[in-house]
């Protein structure tokens, strides 16, 4: 299993339980009977990838400690349609109440785990890192990124905190007056330094600040290419990024150039609801 904060899971799942139960879930309060007992399956509708799961042992978890939940799959495993991912037993009165909350939560994680799988299948063959960027709903980054992890893919900075990335509104505000930028740039220890480039124009003076990684946004593959070849001609250890434009039907093209990193924003801000079920079978005396 990947790494996940569990502390930061608990918070989460705690609110998110507030906001759906509000006071009082009076349907399952008024129907179903607190003696009720029986045993549910989550059960996907579509061929993907899994991640969430933990998400899910934790709400079922914080509504009553009688719920308990086994994974039948793993997060960061394949699943075909109407694959049963885990099993939840207990009070059905208990079940009812986070059945919502969780397949919220695994959908929207196995989605972003699955779209990010499609791009890492579509690249296999080449030495190219599909990453994700911090285009993430707020609240939900460390979540969302656990899920590109378990799609394959490499997670870009967590946070502002842990890279330097002058972008091009960090330029336009100095001027492009890329002396200053270097003279700043040699007061940074243990950060890698990121630079994004927007035009073939601008690759020699990137190259000039000896970076960790040359961002190339939203260039055409020709233009990568072109960009790539000066970098790797300057014989420094500088990393290629390429970021924009990058969709299913281009990214093979996009990885041929020859680039070591590829950025996606759509697969966090654009990925589709995963379609999972909870099928209940109530054990009646």
């Amino acid at each position: 299993m990947k790494y996940l904060d569990f502390d930061l899971v608990h918070k989460l799942v705690k609110s998110a339980i507030r906001e759906d139960l509000g006071d009082k879930d009076w349907t399952t309060e008024i129907f179903v009977s607190r003696k009720l007992g029986g045993e549910s399956l989550i059960v996907s509708r579509e061929a993907g990838v899994v991640a969430g799961l933990p998400m899910v042992k934790d709400v079922f978890g914080y509504v009553s400690r009688k719920v308990r939940v086994d994974y039948l799959k793993e997060d960061g495993g394949r699943i075909d349609v109407d694959t049963a991912v885990a099993r939840v037993t207990g009070p059905l009165h208990s079940i009812l109440k986070g059945e919502r909350v969780a397949l919220n939560f695994l959908g929207h994680l196995s989605g972003i785990a699955s779209k990010t799988r499609q791009f890492v299948d579509r690249v296999e063959s080449l030495p190219v890192k599909i990453m994700d960027t911090r285009k993430t709903l707020p609240t939900l980054r460390v979540l969302e990124k656990y899920a590109v992890r378990c799609g394959g893919g490499v997670n870009h900075r967590m946070n502002l905190t842990e890279a330097i990335m002058i972008k091009d509104n960090h330029l336009e505000a100095v001027d492009y007056d890329w002396k200053r930028i270097a003279n700043r740039l040699k007061k940074v220890r243990g950060k890698e330094i990121i630079i994004e480039i927007d035009r073939l124009s601008m690759i020699e003076k990137g190259i000039e600040l000896n970076p960790n990684v040359i961002l190339l946004d939203n260039m055409t593959v020709e233009q990568v290419r072109n960009a790539v070849a000066q970098v790797r001609a300057s014989k420094k250890k500088i990393q290629i990024e390429i970021s924009g434009r990058v969709t299913l039907a281009t990214v093979l093209d996009y990885a041929r150039t020859g680039a070591d990193r590829i950025s996606i924003g759509a697969i966090t801000h654009s990925a589709p609801r995963f379609d999972f079920s909870l099928e209940m079978s109530p054990k009646r005396k």
